[in-house]
Order: structure tokens, then sequence, then C-alpha cells
């Protein structure tokens, strides 16, 4: 068992209001439905379609994002836990951009790269293809898609920004 982080893109507020519920978006990455309104902690079971992470505990988090529906586009920042962090999002992204503040490095991923693949630029500009699947989408049957950043990513105490383009 892991822990995970899930951003719900849908909240536009630096924290979770008491009243809150998750959305389906999470339901559908194993979040249980009927949690306790301003619940945000858990366990994922395998009752979503994309059923990658069942068993892992999760913490719901805000992610301070920002849509934009009609560009097919998302952004925000967090702080690592050391954590996966995982994305669900309403579109089919062909690019995903992470930038950690901290440790000044740049992860992408780009539609047709190799599923495990990200390209990984350091301090002193060297770019490299990192292949520890760093950055990862899954799209479900559905059509549903999820951005995962890995811990390794996401490091315990660093500032990161992320866009999400589709």
């Amino acid at each position: 068992m892991t822990a995970v982080v899930l951003i719900d893109p849908s909240l536009h507020v630096a924290s979770v209001p008491a009243t809150y519920v998750p959305p389906g978006a999470l339901l559908n990455v194993g979040v249980p439905a009927g949690m306790s309104p301003g619940s945000t902690t858990g366990t994922l079971g395998s009752t979503g379609n994309i059923d990658t992470w069942s068993g892992d505990t999760f913490t719901i988090t805000p992610g301070n994002c920002i849509q934009d529906l009609e560009d097919d586009e998302l952004s925000g920042y967090i702080t690592g836990a050391g954590a996966a962090i995982i994305i669900p999002v309403g579109f089919q992204p062909t690019k995903v951009e992470v930038i950690d503040w901290t440790g000044v490095v740049k992860w992408e991923w780009m539609r047709g790269a190799p599923s495990t693949d990200a390209l990984k630029v350091v301090t002193a500009g060297t770019e490299t293809a990192d292949t520890g699947s760093a950055i990862t989408v899954t799209t479900d049957l559905a059509g549903n898609c999820v951005v995962a950043l890995s811990a390794t990513l996401a490091v315990s105490t660093h500032v990161m920004s992320f866009r999400i383009e589709g």
C-alpha cells in the first residue's frame, strides 16, 4: 500500500471546504462514493475505471488549479509530499509540463512519447530522457484521462507548478 495525493481540479480554492464531496472524476480512480462531507482521506478501491492505485491510501488536495475548458488546459501548483500525484482531467492531454522550483528541474511529456518516458531538464540545462514513469497519462475505455506524477518527481517539500494541455 502506497500513499498518493489526488488533485481535484474542480476546486479553485486554497483549502478543501468543510462541505466538500468528491466529484465523479475522483470516483473514476477509486475514491469511495458516499464519503462524509469534508473528508479528504481514505483508501482507493477497485471500483473506478482506472484502478492502477487500488488499495493505496489517498489525500485529496485542491492543487490551486485554474482551468480553461475552452482550450482544454489545466494549470496549478502544489508542494510535493513525496507521494505520487494523480490529476483527473476532462480531456486527452497532448502535453504535460512540471517545473520543480525548489529543485530547479523541469519535466515534460508529450503525446506520442513512450509510455514511461519524460524529458528531464536539470539546472545545468542538461536534457535527458527519463524512463522512470515520472509523468504518465492513462485513458480508460470511456475516454477518462488521468495524469500521474511519480513520487520521484513529487519530492517532499518541493514547490511545483504544472500545466496540462489538450
